[in-house]
Order: C-alpha cells, then structure tokens, then sequence
C-alpha cells in the first residue's frame, strides 16, 4: 500500500500582470492511494492486481488585492444602487491586456481545477518450457 499528501500554497508576483502589484496565490491539493498484491500460483505462474486513486485539487490566480485601487476610485458607483464587490480581494483595477505586450490590473481569470483518476490493473505470467504467456488488463477513469 503506498499513499501520497501534497498539500502547497504558492505567491506569485505576476500571474497574469507582468508589472508588480497584482499578486495572486495558488493552493493546492494532491493525493494518492495505491494498493498492490502479488500471488505467485506454483513456480511459474504470477498474477498482479492493483487499484490506484489520485485527486488533484488546484485553484491558481487567486488575486490578493493590496492595489489600493477600489471600484469608486475608478469613478464606478457603488453600495446601494451601484455596483456591491462580492470579494474585496478582486476589486481594483480590471485586467488589462495592451498590444505591447504589458499586462496590468487583478487577474480576471481565476482557475480550479479538480480531477479523479481511478485505475484498476491486473497483470497475469505464466512460464510454459522456455515459453512466457503474459496478458494484462487496464481500466483508467478520470472525471473533472
């Protein structure tokens, strides 16, 4: 049996923006279980069966605000009957994408991503005289 956590959290000075000011984070989670067995049946037959889970959970450009920059400073009404920030961390000044190549602004695209892998493996050997018969079965699922 053979298990894996990897849990991370990473700060990046430029997600999307290539000038400073705009951090975001990144965290993440990746797991692993995996379960073998190996029988030998006589001296010249062995079977291997395995099944095997992996999770990975990422969220990546998570702005983190810090511009000093908010929606009414941008000249934008807002409470009441304007418009309501539903996550401070995310109100500044809005992604922006020049011809030039600079990027500015909080990252506009936050990403998450969660997938499953199931597997399940089974591997036969069978030695007959100076001959070897081997055959094996895969089974891969993976969902998001």
């Amino acid at each position: 049996m053979y298990y894996l956590f990897d849990n991370y959290k990473l700060g990046s000075p430029y997600p999307t923006a290539n000038v400073p000011g705009f951090d975001a984070s990144g965290t993440g989670r990746s797991q692993a279980w995996i379960l073998g067995d190996t029988k030998t049946f006589g001296s010249s037959t062995v079977n291997e069966a395995r099944l095997s889970f992996v999770r990975v959970n990422n969220s990546l450009n998570l702005p983190q605000g810090g511009t000093n920059v908010n929606l009414s400073g941008l000249g934008f009404t807002t409470g009441g009957n304007g418009i309501i920030p539903l996550d401070p961390r995310v109100e500044g000044v809005p992604e922006i994408d020049f011809a030039s190549g600079l990027i500015i602004g909080v990252p506009s695209r936050p990403n998450r991503l969660i997938e499953n892998t199931y597997q399940v493996l089974d591997n036969f050997s069978k030695l007959i005289g100076t001959h070897s018969i081997s055959s094996a079965a895969i089974s891969t699922t993976t969902n998001w």
